[in-house]
């Protein structure tokens, strides 16, 4: 059963908060393989994509925790796919939303999911922030979490530059990634809303810079 799990990422997730950290934590349950240096196996694997694809001060599980409904103080929100490319499979995800979030100012404090967070429509398309969804027209757009968030703060800045370096600080925070993951993500982004690096209709590369986010906002 995931509930010890569970139960120790979000404490460890409060702790870190209040230290200033930002974790990052996935959970999946599934077969392991013991031997003498550590772990192995699928569950391992999944386990650490999951937790790749989590945003800065997320917990992730996957519908092995998900399904099992709300535990105690949490509950899980679902928001998308996430690919294990070592296994060749796709797990539905979910985020864990606690009764009392934390925040670097007050570990303790309640913090509702925020009510607020605005929706960008352009083209023919819309992203609700508030709901994790991206629509094509009536279409509900497949988008990992990581994608869905460059995307997200693209759009919000629509019109100026967002560095690459702004991008891996808020996307990936202290951890190290190479700028070819962030181009992964780009690339990733384009496709969902229609458009690649060749045209640039929507998503504009500056060159040695960073990237910006030109389509109109209705």
């Amino acid at each position: 059963m995931p509930g010890p799990a569970l139960e120790v990422a979000i404490h460890a997730r409060r702790l870190a908060t209040q230290a200033g950290l930002t974790p990052r934590c996935g959970i999946h349950v599934g077969e392991i393989e013991l031997s003498g240096v550590g772990i192995s196996g699928p569950a391992v694997a999944v386990a650490a994509a999951v937790a790749t694809a989590a945003a800065p001060s997320q917990i992730i599980v996957t519908s092995t925790v998900a399904d099992l409904g709300p535990r105690n103080e949490a509950r899980f929100v679902p928001i998308g796919n996430c690919n294990v490319a070592a296994l060749g499979e796709t797990w539905s995800i979910s985020k864990v939303s606690t009764q009392r979030e934390p925040t670097a100012s007050d570990v303790h404090t309640i913090v509702a999911e925020t009510p607020n967070r605005p929706r960008y429509a352009f083209a023919d398309i819309v992203l609700d922030a508030d709901a994790f969804e991206l629509r094509r027209g009536d279409q509900l757009v497949s988008i990992e979490p990581q994608v869905f968030d460059v995307l997200k703060l693209l759009v919000s800045e629509c019109g100026r530059l967002v560095t690459k370096q702004r991008l891996l600080d808020e996307i990936w925070g202290s951890r190290y990634v190479s700028e070819s993951v962030l181009s992964s993500r780009i690339r990733s982004a384009r496709a969902a809303i229609g458009d690649d690096g060749r045209r640039q209709e929507m998503i504009q590369t500056v060159h040695g810079r960073g990237y910006r986010f030109i389509a109109k906002l209705f």
